[in-house]
């Protein structure tokens, strides 16, 4: 049968198994939440990438077949008094 000390080793192995176990769990959930990060960081890039070929389309579309598309340009009016105001 089992002594005092070997069911002392036994409980002492069982509290240790216990704890490497929800290491793993941990790290495994951890796995999963690195993996869900990565597809969202995938998929935030697609979405960028998407939009640049959008705004590539929309400038082609308006494009001045001799120039080309032209840049965009900020419209500023001057403040009252400014250059370009009598």
């Amino acid at each position: 049968g089992l002594d005092r000390h070997d069911e002392g080793m036994v409980a002492e192995a069982e509290a240790m198994l216990a704890e490497l176990e929800g290491d793993v769990r941990a790290a495994q959930e951890a796995a999963a939440r690195q993996a869900e990060a990565d597809a969202a960081a995938d998929a935030a890039e697609d979405a960028r990438d998407a939009a640049e070929d959008a705004r590539e389309a929309a400038a082609a579309r308006t494009a001045d077949p001799e120039t080309g598309p032209l840049p965009a340009v900020e419209v500023v009016r001057p403040i009252n008094g400014g250059p370009g105001r009598p």
